[in-house]
């Protein structure tokens, strides 16, 4: 298994800085492949290069390709350790909302409203996270729709633009938001 380490600068109790490094070890990144699939019809096999989506598949990765919805594999996208401990912490977050949402008992309806507002801090987080992952490529949010429920949404959640088809998905290309 890969291990990524990045180089801290360390400063001493007298704010003298010591000009040293720590190695740290991205813990969050080795929780990220543990469970990974082993499987390879699970792994994106484009050749175009794989366009990101951020999403919950109760899995340690929430990143899928945007084209054939398999997992993108962590290993060939080198995320910095604070991006991929906030990708982590948002993804467990979503994971415990969605399965709430799931349950369909006491917390159904709080955990709709988190799911379905834009501006709830599940997604606030989420955007934020997804911001910071378009240094590695173009990431798209996937946003939660109950259809059992609802009429498919046509327009963006967010800045209320009329959402594009992108091959099975609706897509707002203005927020990056995929449905």
């Amino acid at each position: 298994m890969i291990k990524y380490l990045e180089a801290t600068e360390i400063v001493d109790y007298n704010n003298k800085e010591v000009h040293a490094l720590a190695l740290k070890t991205n813990r969050n990144y080795d929780e990220m492949v543990k469970n990974f699939p082993d499987i390879k019809e699970e792994l994106c096999q484009c050749t175009n290069g794989s366009i990101m989506v951020m999403m919950s598949r109760y899995n340690e990765n929430p990143l899928v390709c945007l084209a054939c919805n398999n997992f993108i594999s962590p290993e060939g996208i080198d995320i910095d350790v604070t991006t991929t401990a906030k990708l982590q912490q948002w993804r467990a977050i979503y994971d415990s909302i969605d399965r709430l949402w799931l349950e369909s008992g006491a917390y159904e309806t709080w955990a709709v409203q988190e799911l379905s507002n834009p501006k709830s801090s599940l997604h606030k987080q989420g955007f934020e996270v997804q911001t910071m992952m378009q240094n590695y490529g173009k990431c798209y949010y996937w946003w939660f729709q109950d259809i059992s429920k609802d009429e498919p949404l046509k327009n963006c959640p967010k800045c209320h633009k009329e959402l594009e088809k992108n091959r099975t998905n609706l897509v707002c290309e203005k927020c990056l938001l995929v449905m």
